[in-house]
């Protein structure tokens, strides 16, 4: 037997408890607060020991710069599978728009674990894989706003700078989304902030 299926169960418990800790301290995050959340509390959620959890996280701080880490990857997963549902013969800033709809709703569905990706100095901010994490959204906007560019969007604006004017939009709209009705439909909003600031006057 080779070493890799040797230590491969292993690797799948050491996995396991990881990604329950990570639950659990998001759980801890949402009902007891930044403030209050504990590393023996969250140790109590997952049935482990203190000493168990801090074999996988050095200290509080690593497990909630997990949790910050587990956000982004999350939100990442589910604007992938907003841009899988972008029908091919759409606009191209439909690709824009889905991300920044998918934003806002994953600010919007968990108010707790959001502030606390964004901006916290309870996790490690200088912590190359956050940073990473954090990355990846605003990297899938700029190769959506470029694509969409090539089509005409946004007019004389440079890609970068239309891709810092999207970001803006759509983070405003998370951060405030309590003054957004509820009903509002984000796409439509998008569509219509897009035309309102993107598209040229007409002549």
């Amino acid at each position: 037997m080779s070493r890799d299926k040797e230590t491969a169960p292993g690797r799948r418990r050491a996995d396991d408890s990881r990604r329950a800790i990570l639950d659990a301290a998001t759980e801890e995050l949402i009902e007891a607060g930044a403030d209050r959340a504990s590393l023996r509390s969250i140790a109590r959620r997952v049935g482990m020991s203190h000493q168990a959890v801090a074999y996988h996280f050095q200290d509080r701080r690593a497990v909630m710069t997990g949790v910050a880490i587990d956000g982004w990857d999350r939100l990442v997963e589910r604007t992938v599978e907003a841009l899988g549902n972008v029908p091919a013969d759409a606009p191209a800033s439909e690709s824009p728009i889905a991300i920044g709809a998918t934003y806002v709703r994953f600010a919007r569905e968990n108010p707790a674990l959001f502030p606390w990706m964004i901006s916290s100095a309870q996790a490690e901010g200088a912590d190359p894989e956050l940073i990473k994490s954090g990355f990846r959204i605003w990297q899938m906007l700029q190769e959506a706003v470029t694509r969409a560019k090539t089509t005409g969007w946004g007019g004389d604006l440079d890609p970068f700078n239309l891709t810092l004017l999207c970001w803006s939009i759509v983070h405003g709209l998370a951060t405030l989304d309590r003054f957004v009705p509820q009903d509002t439909s984000l796409e439509d909003l998008l569509r219509t902030l897009g035309r309102a600031i993107i598209q040229p006057a007409p002549e």
